[in-house]
């Protein structure tokens, strides 16, 4: 098990390549430190409630959405109190970070006239 300052870490190298890549996760404006490490358990516990499961069909559904919400509001607060590990798998972030973003896709889509 990593410990909180080494969980950090690897997850702000993570986030660092999906920035450059994909333009989302870039915290380069927080000063670091515990600004640093709450913003980053709070957005990768959000990941994580998307591993195995499609956010975009999520979306679409209210018990999923519902629950989806439900999950990170348990998962989040422990995180931040540094009770809560976050699995960490890079493939498996990136892949769920580009499902992500394409909800954003969806609402375009349903916005558009």
């Amino acid at each position: 098990m990593l410990s909180v300052e080494s969980q950090a870490q690897v997850l702000k190298s993570i986030a660092d390549g999906i920035c450059r890549e994909l333009g989302t996760l870039c915290f380069s404006d927080l000063s670091g430190g515990e600004e640093l490490e709450k913003m980053l358990m709070f957005a990768f516990t959000w990941i994580e409630t998307f591993y195995y499961t499609d956010p975009v069909e999520c979306a679409k559904d209210y018990d999923c959405s519902s629950k989806a919400l439900e999950i990170h509001g348990a998962a989040a607060p422990l995180a931040l109190r540094n009770q809560y590990t976050v699995y960490i798998n890079e493939k498996l972030i990136r892949k769920t970070v580009e499902e992500l973003l394409k909800i954003e896709e969806l609402h375009q889509d349903s916005s558009a006239p």
